[in-house]
């Protein structure tokens, strides 16, 4: 099963937003980063099937490792 780098941001707001560069404009939210995510799954779920029904090229996805780095400031 292919994997995506998703992106989730808190907004000043104290709401989480999940997006992902390879499905642009599938965006979700939640009160917690987990829900963000969770929602972002099912949206991403329906983008893809919207794909196959019009034929459209579904991304591959990404095939090198990706790794998280915190940055502080000084």
């Amino acid at each position: 099963m292919p994997k995506f780098l998703v992106y989730v941001e808190e907004t000043h707001e104290d709401v989480y937003v999940a997006s992902c560069p390879s499905f642009p404009g599938c965006v979700s939210q939640g009160n917690t980063a987990e829900e963000a995510l969770k929602a972002f799954k099912y949206s991403v779920s329906g983008y893809i099937a919207s794909m196959k029904k019009h034929k459209d090229p579904i991304p591959e996805g990404i095939k090198e490792g990706i790794y998280m780095v915190e940055v502080v400031k000084i």
